[in-house]
């Protein structure tokens, strides 16, 4: 289910991406950030 104004969905392109995937959403919801690839990346790294 996806509902809201600022709804979004992360799309994992596979098994092996679907942590990142996860891991980016939740960072951007958390944050309200709009949606970048490298979300992910960014939150592994600090």
């Amino acid at each position: 289910m996806i509902g809201g104004p600022a709804a979004f969905v992360a799309v994992a392109k596979g098994y092996d991406s679907f942590a990142d995937a996860i891991l980016r959403k939740l960072v951007q919801e958390v944050a309200g950030a709009p949606t970048t690839p490298d979300a992910a990346a960014l939150a592994r790294s600090r």
